[in-house]
């Protein structure tokens, strides 16, 4: 009977523990990557005994390395942000991010692959994804997780959005949002396709909800999205309203050129251009750099 106590006493411990982890994980306190957490619902004790060893390793930046010597690792705002790496006393060398992640020094990669974790990785997704390619084990362990928890984000969130009456104001949000996760470089081929028809229909809804008006972003949004799912019903006609209502965006007039481009028309593509030549319409350098490109084609019509 005493022994049926000690067994019921000890699980209630365990079941408290894991709800103390949980929570400690969920208000970032427990540092390590949450899909280590079910070791310790699964093996008791020694769950815990691991979760607290690689708990240790992560807030003294080793995971199980020696620690190195790399000035303040704060990565937040640029892409190509160069870092500096303290090589002695006199000596600094300035590194492009990509650069360092990408070369053989696994000491060097870890540290900021832990850097990039604990920051700011949802602005590093195309930087994580060639990781991955790595031959370091734990690198592309961390990279893969990392991914895998970025994208089960934006899941629960859109779900979350999804599952409740979506009246005007949360059909736009919603939008955003999975405009966002689109757009983010998380998703395989089949799963853009799913998630760009789902955008097409929530941008549908929204627009008839709103008297089927078009605003400018939702509009440009939408003929985007149909050009890449391929379907180009009543396409054009959209091109043309936006183009008549708001003619000085150059996003309009690339997503028209890009409409006849898969459409295979060079006379229209030729004559998008020509527009563009003609007009006083300001281009962005990213823009100016796309009008040059396709304006040194030689096109046979």
């Amino acid at each position: 009977m005493n022994m049926n106590k000690l067994s019921y006493m000890l699980i209630l411990v365990h079941i408290i523990i894991c709800i103390i982890i949980v929570i400690l994980n969920k208000i970032n306190i427990i540092k390590s990557p949450a899909l280590k957490i079910p070791i310790l619902f699964f093996v008791p004790l020694l769950g815990l005994l691991m979760l607290i060893i690689d708990e240790y390793f992560y807030r003294k930046n080793l995971s199980g390395l020696k620690k190195l010597d790399i000035d303040n690792l704060k990565i937040k705002d640029e892409y190509y942000k160069s870092i500096r790496i303290n090589q002695g006393k006199n000596d600094d060398v300035t590194v492009p991010l990509e650069e360092a992640m990408l070369i053989n020094d696994s000491s060097i990669s870890r540290a900021l692959m832990l850097d990039i974790i604990h920051n700011d990785s949802d602005s590093f997704i195309p930087l994580l994804q060639k990781i991955r390619m790595k031959d370091d084990t734990e690198i592309t362990h961390y990279s893969t997780t990392t991914l895998a928890e970025l994208q089960g984000d934006y899941e629960r969130r859109i779900n979350t959005l999804a599952s409740r009456q979506l009246n005007y104001e949360l059909l736009l949000e919603l939008i955003i949002l999975l405009e966002e996760y689109i757009h983010s470089g998380l998703l395989s081929e089949n799963i853009l396709l799913i998630n760009r028809k789902k955008l097409s229909s929530y941008l549908e809804k929204a627009i008839s909800l709103n008297n089927n008006k078009w605003d400018k972003k939702k509009l440009i949004i939408y003929i985007e999205n149909k050009i890449a799912l391929n379907e180009y019903a009543d396409i054009e006609k959209l091109i043309d309203l936006s183009m008549t209502k708001w003619g000085n965006d150059e996003r309009i007039f690339m997503l028209r050129f890009k409409y006849y481009w898969k459409q295979r028309n060079e006379k229209e593509m030729k004559r998008t251009l020509k527009i563009i030549e003609e007009s006083d319409l300001y281009l962005s350098k990213s823009a100016k750099q796309w009008y040059k490109f396709w304006s040194d084609i030689n096109y046979e019509s």
